[in-house]
């Protein structure tokens, strides 16, 4: 038989050897008997009553101590709780404490017996991945994934009390330049600089996050849209009034700033994420250190448009079969052959001038028609496909579409198992598509390839490029933005950009679209680099006349 009597010396010993803490606290009396190192988890003080090792209970942690207490005597079972100690140097510990209080006479609490264990290194684990969860690990600002919510939360917010908001993409101008001038380390630096000025320029209230591709993302609760542009003047002139010092000297840093309110312009948070990011783009294509709003950039230069009757008449020229497609093609450079058509909605209105597609598809998100006209371009051109079987296209989504498992399962219906037609469909989203939602946008790529289609980044380069998109995203075609290629051939800077890119993405097996091709000199630079398409007015502008039916004739 063995003997199941523990000596005290014995279990003392067991106790020091785990770490941990016994002790008997005599509650009536308030008087504390410890069995393990306790001086050394507490410092030099000696704690002997229960007031004293309270007062060692970090202040924020105490009310919640006192309640777990309250709770056990009342509802019996075991007393568990975690909470700080704060040591006699100041240093703070986190510890588990675990024990059950006994009752005497009128079930009055009169002894407890409990264990304490250091539990510092889990929590503080707990909290760096908590950190992880919640904070960019460069900038310390929010991630994009907390950013998002922010935003949601303050669009809700905005929604509920009839209140205004707004949302601001700030991105650092030529990053491109930057990019391949300075070493990575120096860039992080520029960056983390550009989001600590940001800082300087909101209120308490608002909101800051990382975006993808050296942008940050700012939530502005109750903002005008007065306000949206005095607070995008703010970041800019901050930024650019003192240079970023380098080991070479001082180098001006600028940013632009795109905005949009809410829920005014926007109601999703996806949208105003988009529409943001959309904005910022059409600032920068403006030059550096320009802010544009959404509404600004919802409308052509030169073209007199109303946002409600654009909304009005897309709505009824989807009812009415009044979209019909501009076809642009796009020439292989081995050959000089067609390889394939980009497909650009318009509107089509008797003998008014058609509505191209820039001027609608920024209505359509902003009044939550973009997945719809998505769907009505899916389904005709796979018409299109079917009817045509040596016809190739490739069409635009919207990069709300991305995340829309509704369309994903429209094109499946339609192509699954018709190889014939998937093969000869490329599906075009934006480099900044992926910004909305990394694991959905990396989900929607594979599902759209996995179908036989191909699948094409657009607008590639536009603000500051993520040259790791192009391992992470496993797409087939790059399309080149278009303010690369324009005057490219008297552009060092550009030159450099593409050069760069070409020499990944012919790492990667990737093939390259140069759009906007515009000057006979452009298109024999560019013949010469070794780029796989090229697309632009110098070799064919977008017409509604249908290409096979052209050929025919």
């Amino acid at each position: 038989m063995t003997d199941s009597t523990v000596k005290p010396g014995v279990l003392l010993d067991a106790l020091m050897a785990a770490g941990d803490i016994s002790y008997d606290w005599n509650v009536t009396s308030d008087k504390m008997t410890f069995f393990g190192d306790i001086d050394a988890l507490i410092g030099a003080d000696h704690v002997t009553d229960g007031a004293t090792f309270q007062s060692h209970v970090n202040a924020e942690d105490q009310p919640r101590r006192l309640q777990a207490l309250a709770r056990h005597n009342a509802a019996g079972g075991r007393f568990d709780c975690e909470y700080r100690l704060r040591r006699a140097d100041g240093s703070i510990c986190w510890v588990h404490d675990r024990g059950k209080i006994e009752t005497g006479a009128g079930g009055v609490a009169n002894r407890m017996l409990g264990t304490l264990r250091i539990v510092t290194e889990r929590k503080s684990a707990e909290e760096s991945q908590r950190d992880v969860a919640v904070y960019d690990a460069l900038t310390g600002h929010y991630n994009q994934s907390r950013l998002r919510e922010a935003l949601e939360h303050a669009l809700t917010h905005a929604q509920r009390y009839a209140a205004e908001g707004g949302y601001l993409v700030v991105g650092i101008d030529s990053m491109a330049s930057l990019a391949s001038a300075h070493d990575d380390a120096i860039l992080e630096r520029i960056f983390v600089s550009v989001g600590q000025k940001i800082e300087e320029c909101v209120r308490t209230a608002d909101v800051i996050g990382r975006l993808e591709a050296f942008r940050f993302g700012v939530v502005l609760s109750q903002c005008t849209e007065p306000g949206l542009a005095a607070v995008a003047d703010k970041i800019k002139a901050t930024v650019a009034a003192i240079p970023f010092m380098t080991p070479d000297g001082p180098l001006p840093i600028s940013v632009s700033v795109g905005g949009v309110l809410f829920p005014s312009d926007v109601r999703t948070t996806n949208a105003a994420m988009h529409c943001g990011t959309r904005a910022l783009d059409d600032a920068m294509r403006r030059g550096a250190g320009t802010f544009a709003s959404h509404r600004q950039a919802s409308i052509l230069p030169g073209h007199d448009y109303d946002q409600e009757d654009i909304g009005a008449s897309l709505v009824q020229a989807l009812r009415d079969g009044h979209v019909a497609f501009a076809y642009q093609p796009v020439v292989r450079c081995a050959d000089g052959e067609i390889a394939y058509y980009e497909t650009l909605l318009r509107i089509l209105d008797g003998d008014k001038p058609p509505v191209p597609a820039s001027v609608f598809v920024p209505v359509a998100e902003q009044q939550g028609y973009s997945q719809r006209v998505d769907r009505y371009g899916l389904d005709l051109a796979i018409a299109e496909l079917d009817l045509y079987p040596d016809l190739h296209l490739a069409m635009n989504i919207s990069g709300l579409t991305v995340t829309d498992r509704a369309w994903l399962r429209r094109l499946n219906g339609a192509v699954a198992g018709r190889p014939d037609i998937a093969q000869r469909l490329i599906i075009e989203i934006t480099e900044t598509a992926e910004l909305y939602d990394f694991e959905d946008s990396l989900r929607f790529i594979s599902s759209v390839r996995a179908l036989g289609c191909r699948v094409s980044l657009d607008d590639f380069g536009v603000g500051y490029t993520n040259f790791r998109h192009l391992q992470t995203f496993p797409v087939d075609t790059v399309k080149i933005d278009g303010s690369y290629i324009r005057g490219v051939a008297g552009n060092a800077a550009n030159q450099k950009f593409i050069d760069t890119l070409l020499g990944i993405t012919t790492a990667y097996g990737i093939e390259t679209v140069a759009e906007c091709v515009e000057s006979q000199a452009d298109l024999d630079y560019l013949l010469a680099q070794g780029v796989t398409y090229l697309q632009g007015w110098e070799l064919g502008r977008p017409a509604l006349t249908h290409p096979v039916l052209a050929a025919a004739k």
